[in-house]
């Protein structure tokens, strides 16, 4: 019965976001990205009207239809409505989104093929006494810079950029084990084509620099969470490579 139970208000969940009416799904999916870049948690009525219009690119989406969607997500749970008349995400609204944007970026994939991206990597291992990969993850998505991916299982957390530009890929990997792998990917938006990969390889120093540049600060606040949380902690790892794909 619980497991029917479970199902059918899964079903409601989803139903109340991905309408049969793609203008709608966009819509309402605009409101938990909106809600969701707020750190403080909180967004008033006209900010997300705001970032709703601008995310869609529809200016005539009103005060009213908007008002009915936020109906509608909450008395599905996806978000709650404070005291004072501003909105949160709850934990299942925000599940709800990053499933979409781990599809939204799979789907994307074949997209990148015959544009020269640039990797910055690196591999390294935590040394620390009762490690938990999940302290750690969920204290770096408390930081403006990441956010939590759904992908997940009790032996590891998974996190991402807090960045939605579809020339950004990024996944951040911590395992149990105390192992963990840091992948960004830059993709340059103006690549002339005609030119060809080795060209784009040769000329791309700027572009190996950021991506070093980016997996590194993603390894700076990992070590800087593990040595808040674990007295006498070691992180293994070596200088972060970059390469072209």
């Amino acid at each position: 019965m619980s497991n029917n139970y479970g199902k059918e208000c899964a079903y409601k969940i989803f139903s109340a976001v991905f309408s049969k009416k793609p203008s709608v799904s966009t819509k309402r999916v605009a409101i938990l990205q909106a809600l969701s870049k707020f750190t403080e948690g909180k967004t008033k009525f006209r900010d997300i009207l705001r970032e709703v219009q601008s995310e869609a690119k529809d200016i005539d989406y009103s005060s009213q239809k908007l008002s009915y969607d936020l109906r509608m997500l909450r008395q599905n749970g996806l978000i709650n409505q404070t005291w004072d008349g501003e909105y949160t995400i709850t934990a299942n609204g925000y599940s709800l989104l990053t499933m979409y944007r781990e599809i939204a970026h799979r789907v994307s994939g074949p997209q990148k093929q015959g544009r020269t991206g640039f990797v910055g990597e690196v591999n390294g291992r935590i040394k620390a006494d009762r490690f938990d990969p999940h302290l750690l993850g969920e204290e770096l998505a408390k930081l403006a810079l990441f956010r939590r991916k759904f992908l997940g299982t009790k032996e590891r957390f998974c996190l991402e950029l807090k960045d939605d530009d579809d020339n950004l890929r990024s996944e951040i990997e911590i395992r149990k084990s105390g192992h963990f792998s840091v992948k960004v990917i830059l993709y340059p938006d103006n690549q002339n084509y005609e030119k060809g990969f080795l060209d784009d390889f040769e000329q791309g120093e700027e572009w190996y620099e950021a991506a070093r540049g980016m997996t590194q600060a993603v390894l700076y606040y990992i070590k800087r969470v593990v040595r808040k949380h674990w007295r006498g902690s070691e992180v293994e790892t070596p200088p972060p490579d970059s390469y072209p794909i």
